[in-house]
């Protein structure tokens, strides 16, 4: 499970491609070809190939077998994609938001407690920050906000967070739900809603996951990426449903259990009963 410590979803991985983007940019994106979709939106050279770019180099991170240190160079290549798309245009939704993944997946491969941790904390939330002031009803960088709001809660506990960060574990759920009943059929927002949700295995949230996954096994991939995460999600999804089902068990067992050492009980303390009323007569 690849969860950031200040994201938890790559969300803006599936940002609607701007129309004037090449269209090769598009065919090798969904084929799952990323490095050269990047390489070819570079020599656009403008914000939105710029922005672009940064989102190809994140789905190839976060979706192929790589070594640590490898993971974290092409993080590097996204924040620094994204960064050349801001230097053209400081109010690219999309690049604000690739950034602020980028610095989050850094967070979790160098470690929550790593000396730069706070500081790319930070600047991952203030590029969120920005993105939604720009596009306050954009479903993306809300899901995003929610997200890091979940993790950062999660790592650093209610306390801590809503000290440094004024936020809350509920409050990053609470927006996620909010987000989700805009696209209740999106297939990466249930999934990495469910993902986030495991953060902290609460027996409650169990439930709300399965239904969310179970809509994400039954939306119909649009891309190479989202095949990816749909299989995920069925891998999830069975393992859950295996857990719960053995819950359900174990509680039928004791229950089982419990009635029959009750009726023992019962049954052995019988004689007892009878003694006493013989010895009162």
């Amino acid at each position: 499970m690849r969860l950031a410590f200040v994201l938890g979803i790559a969300s803006c991985l599936i940002f609607s491609i701007p129309a004037s983007s090449d269209e090769r940019w598009q065919q090798l994106y969904a084929s799952g070809d990323y490095l050269e979709a990047a390489r070819l939106a570079r020599l656009e050279n403008s914000d939105a190939s710029w922005a672009f770019a940064a989102r190809a180099i994140l789905a190839h991170s976060l979706t192929q077998p790589l070594d640590e240190s490898s993971r974290l160079s092409y993080f590097g290549q996204a924040a620094n994609d994204a960064t050349h798309a801001l230097a053209i245009n400081p109010d690219n939704v999309e690049a604000s938001l690739n950034l602020a993944i980028a610095l989050g997946h850094r967070v979790q491969i160098e470690g929550p407690w790593s000396p730069n941790a706070l500081f790319l904390t930070w600047k991952a939330r203030d590029h969120i920050d920005h993105a939604l002031d720009k596009d306050p009803d954009n479903s993306w960088a809300n899901a995003t906000l929610a997200a890091w709001q979940m993790s950062v809660s999660h790592y650093a506990g209610d306390f801590l967070a809503g000290l440094l960060f004024d936020t809350s574990w509920e409050e990053g759920k609470a927006r996620y739900i909010s987000t989700l009943e805009e696209q209740p059929d999106s297939l990466l927002l249930n999934y990495y809603f469910a993902e986030a949700l495991q953060l902290k295995s609460s027996e409650t949230d169990v439930p709300v996951m399965l239904e969310a996954l179970e809509v994400a096994t039954r939306a119909t991939p649009e891309n190479k990426l989202q095949e990816d995460v749909q299989l995920q999600a069925v891998e999830m999804l069975g393992t859950l449903s295996a857990q719960a089902a053995e819950k359900v068990q174990l509680s039928d067992k004791k229950s089982e259990v419990d009635g029959s050492l009750r009726s023992k009980s019962v049954a052995s303390t019988k004689p007892f009963i009878e003694f006493d009323r013989e010895t009162r007569r």
